[in-house]
């Protein structure tokens, strides 16, 4: 499996421990670690939940090193998550978006591309496939002039979960995409810097304080959003955000129910 001994030692590393150790902890043959990290030797399933379980990792990081989201989402996958959220996204004041474990944006929902101003043909060529840091952060697209009334608010809600999520992704092309455009920017930077090293303190966002800043700077609307894996495709997520009074007042003209 590609980058697995790649994954191995940082995972290893990143938990201070040693090759030794984790041989004599499962009784490993002396240098079995090294031969696995360095990719001369394929570890068994078994070789790899006995160290993953030394290295009390969690069930996003094993499946991460060996499971679905070891790869990122092909065109199939990609393809069946749309069919499941096909028939909502086009009901009416659904506001919402369909991202996959790397962050990157796959559709927007009919009144979201309506609120900001563009068709499916717009969107596929300057949106899908972006994750959303690069789209707040670098150049002028229609996602940035609508999130980025806010920057840093909205920008931090994004990176926190970025960091639970994708934190440990780091031999990932999407992870290390993200990572560039974070350093091209000063405000996102330092605030990157912060989540990093406050981890605890950005451990996660509390329900009631899931809030997302809308429009311009002179006429900004927060709102509450939620996300949630689909069902049948866990692996990709909606996020929802809800319409309030003065959204809804704003935007009326706009909004095809």
């Amino acid at each position: 499996m590609a980058n697995l001994g790649q994954k191995l030692r940082y995972f290893r590393n990143s938990k201070g421990i040693s090759q030794m150790d984790i041989e004599i902890s499962t009784d490993l043959a002396f240098g079995c670690v090294s031969r696995f990290e360095s990719g001369k030797t394929n570890p068994t399933k078994e070789s790899i939940y006995k160290i993953s379980e030394i290295l009390n990792l969690s069930n996003a990081e094993l499946d991460y090193l060996v499971g679905s989201t070891a790869n990122p989402a092909n065109d199939n996958e990609i393809l069946e998550a749309l069919k499941e959220i096909e028939y909502y996204f086009q009901k009416p004041l659904v506001l919402a978006l369909l991202i996959d474990d790397r962050f990157r944006l796959i559709e927007m929902s009919k009144t979201y591309k309506q609120i900001i101003g563009i068709n499916d043909t717009e969107f596929n060529s300057t949106l899908k496939l972006k994750t959303l840091p690069e789209l707040l952060i670098s150049g002028d697209n229609s996602f940035n002039r609508f999130l980025g009334s806010e920057f840093i608010s909205n920008l931090q809600q994004i990176l926190i979960r970025v960091k639970n999520r994708m934190g440990f992704m780091v031999d990932d092309k999407y992870f290390n995409k993200i990572i560039e455009t974070i350093r091209s920017n000063e405000e996102a930077n330092k605030l990157w810097h912060e989540i990093v090293i406050q981890d605890t303190a950005f451990h996660s966002i509390p329900i009631n304080k899931r809030q997302i800043v809308f429009g311009t700077k002179e006429h900004p609307i927060k709102m509450h959003y939620s996300n949630e894996s689909l069902e049948k495709n866990p692996r990709f997520s909606v996020v929802e955000f809800y319409p309030n009074m003065q959204f809804l007042r704003r935007y009326k003209n706009i909004i095809s129910l």
